[in-house]
């Protein structure tokens, strides 16, 4: 389970980075519900702005003066949003009157559902209450050509990390630059690797030189699944 690699009772996370956040966020509290106490809850907000929740993915929505829907259930994943911006949960400014909830996790970033992205000026927005910021940066673009159907701020990103094909060397620069992946992180710093569906060669190579690269918990997997592994 994710949760025993990271070692996680509770606390304020926030998530990072490009494709994959949404999925992460919507499973890993799943995972995290199944060990919640009777009365217990999970809150999943947004700094930035995210998707209003659909299906059965929650057990309470609550946007003040706009929704307000829950179930019956004793453990609870609630979503909150402040406002409503098109289809979107409007962004929460800080955790005031939040603080009654097992976990918070908090998705502080927004990439256009692209896989790869260069982040403007005010993103992400991690907030100072942050016990453990999860970047996320999917597997699998290695070789692509940097075009807008792959990369949030095209141009951005060509100045700060590649204007070619996507290396090795533009993961680890992502990850490690300053303005990159963990940009505003407070906490401990956690790096997922996501959609990695299959454990080959390819991927090891990959790993090992982001292990050698990047000084901070690691961890694959694919978050669909919820499989996950250190490196």
């Amino acid at each position: 389970m994710l949760k025993d690699l990271l070692n996680i009772d509770g606390g304020v996370i926030s998530v990072v980075g490009s494709g994959g956040k949404k999925t992460f966020i919507e499973n890993f509290s799943k995972e995290l519900k199944d060990d919640l106490k009777i009365g217990e809850s999970i809150l999943i907000t947004t700094t930035m702005g995210m998707a209003i929740p659909r299906g059965l993915r929650w057990d309470e929505i609550f946007i003040p003066n706009k929704i307000f829907l829950k179930t019956a259930h004793t453990r609870k994943i609630v979503y909150y949003g402040n406002g409503i911006d098109g289809r979107k949960m409007g962004p929460i400014e800080n955790l005031d009157g939040l603080s009654n909830f097992k976990y918070v996790i908090i998705n502080a970033d927004n990439s256009d559902s692209k896989p790869l992205k260069a982040n403007d000026d005010f993103e992400p927005n991690v907030l100072k209450e942050t016990d453990m910021t999860v970047g996320v940066i999917p597997w699998g673009y290695l070789g692509r050509f940097v075009n807008g159907e792959i990369v949030q701020n095209e141009n951005l990103f060509k100045m700060r990390f590649e204007k070619d094909a996507i290396t090795k060397k533009t993961y680890k620069d992502i990850i490690t630059s300053p303005d990159g992946l963990f940009k505003g992180a407070k906490g401990r710093k956690v790096l997922l690797i996501a959609n990695v569906y299959k454990e080959n060669d390819d991927f090891f190579d990959f790993a090992n030189y982001i292990k050698k690269h990047v000084d901070m918990e690691i961890i694959y997997g694919d978050q669909k699944e919820g499989k996950y592994n250190k490196i």
